[in-house]
């Protein structure tokens, strides 16, 4: 993990750390030792804002990739998140071969920095109103190699460092897109390790390094403190983060995207994918998932009847509702009910998540507050339902699929998805189910860092529009023509 790792001055933070070994070309041996994952929890005075986790293994192709992804709040509704990747050839002298740079802020679109090496080297463009919106690829005209990005950890290594001895390393500033010098010195040798320094102005930063080098504590500009820890720990700052988008990446949008009967994805970037998604398979270096619309979750909770704290199917409020609906519906028919649930609350992104009567309370809330409070009313109505966490499509730019909730329910021995937030009494296949309590569902919202979708196929509920059931390429002229449906991200 580089030692430049995480600079969060007002609201940014940048990071990258890393260590070193003995076999092979020192940068070499100093990437072995590297790989894994890291966990860190970031700390403002005593209150954990935050967590950091990087990520050091070979891609798909043998290349030596180094990740790391950033996300914190200082505030409510103000989550950010950073993602850095860099790619280096599999061989000396290990080249960079790519890098990716990447800041989310809560209802903006992303800012990334893309490095990609062409023929006659490296090319760079950046991208700040959304994928697709980017300027034109320019020359970098520098180069960048493994020594490099690892140089302070190998020339610590080399030799037993006195305090006071300093190293030089190069680093890239994705913003200006030029190497830049960073100077960091040795405290002390101490029981841990070594403790070392980068005394840059406003951007001070102290390291506490293990005997292997790897860091196990930092704090940067005397405000902000990262301790090593596991994800369980590092992910309890989960409550405060609610407002960081979390985005998977799709490679194109999609058109009438609540319409879509079946879709092929291909996912690539993770790992143990299978963990998430049981039906997942194996195809080459990726991931292929088939998703049908109205497709009963395995795994995700069970269907029931039952009053918990989260569903108050008793409580006044709710009886008093019921009796709103069935008044205005004697049917009670299902329509009717996802219409219902819709009409109760406003839309509002941003807000903290609220429980049911809370919700009702303020008559507003996000995906989840629909969600469960469909979930709170099928059940007092008599029907066994369940509220479904997952993904779904965004139109946003970029296009992506985000972090959403909706509802399976139970109707004369009949399941069905419906998602009364987009007011959808069929839920499309767009709409993809996660485990619930589930080590691998938080390292994929919270860790995923390279994860990209690719749509592969799809096929449309309205048989006349047959003609649509395209791949590629040619779906991508089609997607990109057709107008898509207002939507919403939750």
């Amino acid at each position: 993990m580089r030692l430049a790792m995480g600079l969060l001055v007002c609201a940014a933070l940048t990071a990258g750390l890393a260590a070193q070994s003995v076999l092979g070309p020192p940068e070499r041996t100093s990437a072995l030792r590297l790989q894994g994952e890291r966990w860190f929890q970031i700390f403002l005075a005593d209150s954990q804002v935050g967590y950091y986790q990087t990520h050091t293994g070979r891609d798909v192709h043998g290349g030596w990739q180094f990740s790391n992804t950033t996300r914190f709040a200082l505030q409510d509704n103000q989550a950010v998140e950073i993602i850095e990747t860099l790619v280096f050839a599999p061989q000396a002298p290990f080249d960079l071969v790519s890098a990716e740079h990447q800041t989310s802020r809560r209802g903006q679109p992303p800012v990334r920095v893309l490095i990609n090496r062409g023929e006659d080297g490296l090319l760079a463009a950046r991208y700040d109103r959304g994928e697709g919106y980017g300027e034109a690829q320019v020359p970098l005209g520098w180069r960048y190699q493994l020594a490099d990005y690892l140089g302070f950890e190998v020339w610590l290594n080399t030799a037993d460092r006195l305090p006071g001895s300093s190293y030089t390393v190069s680093t890239v500033d994705f913003n200006r897109m030029q190497i830049v010098p960073k100077a960091f010195a040795v405290i002390e040798r101490n029981a841990s390790g070594y403790l070392i320094e980068s005394a840059a102005p406003l951007e001070s930063t102290r390291i506490q390094l293990d005997r292997n080098l790897a860091p196990t504590a930092l704090t940067t500009s005397g405000l902000f403190r990262f301790e090593r820890s596991t994800p369980e720990e590092a992910l309890l700052a989960r409550p405060r983060l609610t407002q960081t988008p979390y985005h998977i990446q799709v490679d194109q949008p999609i058109a009438d995207h609540t319409n879509i009967e079946y879709m092929r994805l291909e996912i690539s970037g993770a790992e143990e994918l299978a963990r998430i998604w049981p039906q997942a398979r194996r195809e080459a270096d990726t991931w292929v998932l088939d998703l049908d619309a109205n497709s009963p979750f395995e795994g995700g909770g069970e269907l029931a009847l039952t009053e918990t704290p989260t569903y108050p199917i008793n409580h006044p409020a709710i009886t008093a509702l019921v009796s709103s609906f069935r008044a205005q519906h004697p049917r009670s028919d299902l329509e009717a009910l996802v219409t219902f649930v819709h009409q109760q609350l406003r839309y509002r992104p941003g807000t903290q998540k609220l429980n049911v009567l809370d919700s009702l309370a303020l008559r507003e809330g996000e995906c989840t507050e629909f969600a469960d409070l469909f979930t709170t009313l099928a059940r007092a109505l008599g029907y066994p339902t369940r509220t479904v966490i997952g993904l779904a499509y965004s139109a946003d730019a970029p296009p992506a699929f985000a972090y959403h909730a909706w509802n399976e329910i139970e109707i004369g021995g009949r399941h069905h998805i419906v998602d009364p937030t987009w007011n959808l009494v069929r839920a499309d296949a767009t709409h993809i189910p996660l485990p619930e309590n589930s080590s691998s569902l938080m390292r994929l919202l919270n860790s995923r860092t390279h994860i990209r979708f690719r749509i592969e196929q799809v096929r449309y509920f309205d048989p006349l529009a047959a003609s649509r059931s395209l791949t590629r390429p040619s779906w991508v002229t089609d997607a990109i023509s057709s107008p898509s449906r207002e939507k919403n991200s939750a």
